[in-house]
């Protein structure tokens, strides 16, 4: 099955992903020269779910540094089902420890609800328990990231998730029109 048909299609992908990933793009300014864009990193929506808000502001500030300006943080798991489905982010950054909810119990509610359940979840722990590894990828995260986090990780991890979330959002957005097509 031929997914591209054309060289126009497949360079329409190449930018796609360019942009959904923050790789630089050279775009021209208003002098007519050529400057780095960072769209889709800047435009991508990234929500932090964590109780300790040293951690958060921690995140705020690496993802900030790279470039991420729509940033939602939450410090209460009780909250957090019902702010991802009004927020609709490109990626939740979970923490698993948290007071009266755990982590895993909020990636399960998302994962049962159709309006969040294909949104990233990269689980942020302290905790090097396998079993709960193993759950928490049973259960649909997306990635781990150990606590403490190292700047340059979360930002390649970050963009990988953001680079295949782009390429499936770029598949789903094919995929509907070719059914508006064959409709019609």
């Amino acid at each position: 099955m031929k997914l591209l048909a054309s060289e126009t299609d497949r360079m329409d992908l190449r930018d796609l992903l360019t942009r959904s990933v923050g790789a630089p793009s050279p775009a021209p300014d208003e002098q007519g020269g050529s400057v780095d864009c960072t769209e889709a990193v800047a435009d991508a929506k990234v929500m932090i779910v964590d109780d300790e808000l040293l951690t958060i502001e921690v995140l705020r500030g690496h993802l900030e540094e790279n470039g991420y300006c729509r940033i939602v943080a939450i410090d209460n798991a009780a909250d957090a089902l019902w702010r991802i489905i009004l927020e609709q982010p490109d990626v939740v950054l979970l923490d698993l420890h948290m007071p009266h909810i755990h982590g895993l119990d909020v990636l399960r509610e998302l994962r049962r609800d159709h309006r969040v359940a294909r949104t990233p979840v990269m689980v942020l722990t302290a905790s090097s328990d396998p079993d709960e590894r193993q759950l928490a990828l049973e259960l649909g995260a997306t990635d781990f990231l150990q606590k403490p986090v190292q700047p340059a990780e979360l930002h390649a991890r970050l963009r990988n998730i953001l680079m295949a979330k782009a390429y499936q959002d770029y598949l789903e957005d094919q995929s509907e029109a070719l059914e508006r097509a064959v409709r019609h």
